[in-house]
């Protein structure tokens, strides 16, 4: 079997037909087709299969399976969709997006012809009206890459590479990547998002190439849950500050394990500097250690992290977070907030 399609879905019903129709409608069809689920509460489960009945006469085995672990989230789901794949590329697939005809052939004959063992493509942006209805803007995902005159781009792995992903505006949906080397860095750390992991390892690994061609359009509306914040529908201040604090409390335990296990990455391959070393220490530790303590000395510490440089790579953006939530929440919260997850990665720890 020689390629797979990974697709994490969840509440996708509005989209998942035109997704699917795009990958069938392929220049060259996948061996298989690997749906997980979440839980969906609307009618994705049954959408899907149903449109496994309506093309089963296609020469493609298509698998739907329910993400029922405790690994949930879209993270969890991409990562038992692929665990249920067998195909020796893997692409990688969002539930609303829309592939171009020859995304698939032109993905493979690239991986078949290179040393390395991750692509990914440029895609165009299609944008959501106030109709529902969706058009083309002038917008693509790689528009800051620096391609050579044969669009490629050959990202070479090195501590600075991997500071500026956390400015890298790519899309799981556009990754492809072949499964010894998917099965040599899973599972996928549970920091970020699996793309985030795929692209961090194949970076540092000197094996990750670029290409300027557009095979997708990349779909922004209300429901993302990643993507281009900027263009994404405008919502309510209420809806905004719930997402502001729900998020800044996820980012505490989302950048330490992504700090734990990038770290424990790049040690392996000795490509570790003193710059990285003091971002790791600060993310594992010392921002623990400060949002633990009473307000005046947890602003106190926060502030001249800010000022020494420690969220220069993560951006302003999570400082703010760090200092709302020490404002928002008591000290005794906010120390049983910590030690619950310390306690949870503990148990997760003697489990594994």
């Amino acid at each position: 079997m020689k390629t797979s399609v990974v697709i994490a879905t969840y509440n996708g019903s509005r989209f998942i037909q035109e997704q699917l129709d795009s990958i069938i409608n392929q220049t060259v069809l996948p061996d298989e087709i690997v749906i997980s689920d979440d839980g969906s509460t609307d009618s994705t489960v049954k959408l899907v299969q149903s449109y496994i009945q309506q093309h089963i006469d296609l020469k493609i085995h298509f698998r739907l399976v329910l993400n029922d672990l405790d690994n949930h989230g879209v993270l969890g789901n991409f990562q038992n969709a692929f665990d249920h794949s067998n195909g020796e590329y893997v692409f990688f697939c969002d539930q609303d997006d829309v592939w171009l005809p020859n995304k698939m052939e032109r993905l493979t004959d690239i991986l078949d012809s290179c040393d390395e063992k991750v692509v990914i493509h440029d895609a165009q942006v299609l944008k959501e009206d106030e109709d529902g209805s969706f058009h083309l803007i002038d917008r693509h995902l790689m528009s800051n890459y620096p391609f050579d005159s044969n669009g490629l781009y050959k990202i070479k792995g090195s501590a600075e590479v991997w500071l500026a992903f956390y400015t890298c505006a790519i899309q799981g949906m556009c990754i492809c990547a072949k499964r010894d080397y998917l099965l040599s860095i899973s599972p996928f750390s549970k920091g970020l998002g699996h793309d985030y992991w795929i692209l961090f390892c194949a970076a540092a690994d000197d094996t990750l190439l670029a290409i300027k061609d557009d095979m997708a359009y990349y779909r922004i509306h209300s429901n993302n849950t990643a993507g281009l914040s900027e263009l994404k529908k405008e919502r309510s201040l209420i809806e905004k500050t719930k997402s502001f604090d729900k998020r800044g409390k996820e980012s505490i335990l989302k950048q330490y394990l992504w700090y734990m296990d990038t770290s424990a990455y790049l040690r392996d391959r000795k490509i570790l500097d003193d710059r990285v070393r003091q971002l790791i220490t600060f993310f594992t530790d010392k921002r623990i250690s400060a949002i633990s303590k009473d307000k005046v000395n947890a602003i106190s510490d926060l502030v001249e992290a800010y000022r020494e440089g420690a969220y220069d790579i993560d951006g302003f953006i999570i400082f703010l977070h760090d200092i709302v939530f020490v404002l928002m929440y008591s000290q005794k919260w906010r120390k049983r907030y910590v030690e619950s997850f310390q306690k949870q990665l503990r148990l997760s720890s003697k489990d594994g």
